[in-house]
């Protein structure tokens, strides 16, 4: 079904009803005493799927009958009767209108998303989206717009957040996509530019061509495609879609993805009731620490033979530029030569098993993981010395990627409106000023253990109030510590 969903104006023809599962669980009891006998089912509506309840008489009586009996058990209010499916089977499935959806812009200056007619009637067409989908499951929703980067919201029971054309902080680039789901994303099938999932957070969703298109982490959902800017005919398809995609796997993983059994949190660190941990998430060995790092350290080589092989391709495809081609060609077989006689491979096949010791004995690392092409660690709780008083500032994550990209983050972080440390802004870029061009040589070297040791001592010392997103007196003081 590739609208929006349906609601039925009129009784379909079944022998059952559904009701919402939170509506019945509780009075389970209650609803066998008038002779009902509630079964759970995955009732599908749409491209949704709804957790219920459904209920048939003992004594085989009619829809009318049933909804009847059942009524003294029901709460008040609007109710509207949804066309729903189960195993093949049509069912009408009760839901009471009570959505509760709120809107937010991000980009307050109206500059990414100009106010428009067009604009309006698409915020309007989305609200009547999420406001079926807020009936639907039960949910409250918050849809944030405008912005490209976002930290995601605490979890709270109940609570959905959803982000269009966003994406959470971390290692991440732009890409370019044409559709989803089958769906040319502009009406005239071009291309579009569009966010894409941020490296070791949270689980990538993608739809059956296997282009990411949704990234969830716990009940954050990130949209990774506009349907607001460019709204059309398509948009609302695209975007129900991308909530049903989203929805369907929160529904299955409600408690998110947590560290394996086992797991010790850093000492002293307590994360946030409900707190959701990286998919995919391994603690790392010394040979899968090694192995992995030689692959990337091999990875330049390919990418320096792949240009080679191009610039061959040149030779025989473009006769006017021969002698540029021959010449380019020279200069990358030299790169690879180079490379291959220097003694850094071997070197850094035999310095990595140190790294892997050097990291793990840092008395601040508390975790070491590789994920998503890039090596992490987590570190205990992290406090800051400033003017007399030391600041607790929580837990990070800092991430080398393979190619040597450095983002550091918090999955919990201290500071009342979310921020991850005085000088990270919303947009999740790490300033680390002055080291800036020392953290980017150890990471390009492959020297992990020291780049992991100067961005530690970079959120410890590093506070500059000149340069800082926020003052440092912002995050919370740690008690009973004299500075002196």
């Amino acid at each position: 079904m590739d609208s929006a969903t349906d609601i039925v104006e009129e009784p379909v023809k079944t022998g059952e009803i559904a009701l919402p599962a939170a509506i019945v669980a509780p009075k389970l009891k209650e609803y066998r005493a008038l002779g009902i006998a509630p079964r759970k089912a995955v009732l599908k509506v749409g491209h949704f799927d709804i957790d219920g309840f459904l209920l048939a008489s003992k004594r085989g009586k009619s829809v009318a009958d049933i909804y009847c009996r059942a009524h003294p058990l029901l709460p008040s209010g609007k109710v509207a009767m949804y066309a729903a499916e189960r195993e093949k089977k049509q069912v009408l499935l009760f839901i009471w209108q009570t959505p509760e959806v709120v809107i937010q812009n991000h980009d307050i200056l109206a500059v990414s998303l100009p106010k428009t007619k067009k604009t309006d009637h698409a915020l309007a067409t989305h609200q009547k989206i999420l406001e079926r989908f807020s009936c639907l499951s039960g949910a409250r929703v918050h849809f944030h717009y405008g912005a490209d980067v976002c930290d995601p919201y605490p979890e709270k029971e109940g609570e959905i957040h959803i982000f269009s054309n966003c994406r959470p902080p971390g290692e991440s680039e732009f890409r370019t996509v044409a559709t989803a789901f089958g769906q040319p994303i502009l009406e005239d099938c071009s291309m579009v530019s569009a966010v894409g999932p941020a490296r070791g957070r949270g689980e990538a969703l993608a739809d059956a061509t296997g282009v990411p298109l949704v990234q969830a982490l716990g009940s954050n959902f990130y949209f990774l495609v506009p349907t607001i800017p460019y709204f059309h005919s398509h948009s609302p398809i695209i975007f129900e879609r991308l909530l049903a995609l989203a929805w369907n796997w929160h529904r299955k993983h409600p408690e998110g993805h947590k560290y394996p059994e086992g797991h010790k949190y850093p000492e002293g660190h307590k994360y946030p009731e409900g707190h959701k941990y990286p998919a995919g998430y391994k603690s790392v060995g010394k040979t899968e620490f090694v192995e992995a790092v030689g692959e990337w350290a091999d990875s330049l080589v390919k990418v320096v033979r792949g240009e080679e092989a191009a610039a061959i391709r040149n030779i025989a495809e473009f006769q006017k530029l021969l002698t540029e081609a021959i010449q380019q060609r020279n200069r990358l077989k030299a790169l690879v030569d180079t490379y291959e006689k220097s003694p850094f491979r071997t070197e850094l096949a035999a310095r990595l098993p140190r790294e892997y010791q050097q990291i793990k004995k840092q008395p601040d690392v508390a975790r070491v993981w590789i994920l998503d092409g890039g090596l992490q660690v987590e570190t205990r709780p992290i406090e800051a010395e400033w003017e007399g008083q030391r600041y607790a500032l929580g837990a990070f994550v800092i991430r080398i990627g393979g190619t040597g990209a450095v983002t550091v983050w918090s999955e919990a972080p201290t500071h009342p409106d979310g921020l991850h440390h005085p000088h990270i802004g919303r947009s999740g870029v790490a300033c680390f000023g002055n080291a800036t061009a020392l953290v980017a040589k150890l990471a390009g070297e492959s020297r992990y253990s020291e780049c992991f040791a100067l961005v530690i001592r970079w959120l410890k010392t590093g506070y500059s109030p000149e340069l800082a997103e926020a003052r440092i007196e912002e995050w919370p003081v740690v008690p009973g510590v004299e500075v002196v």
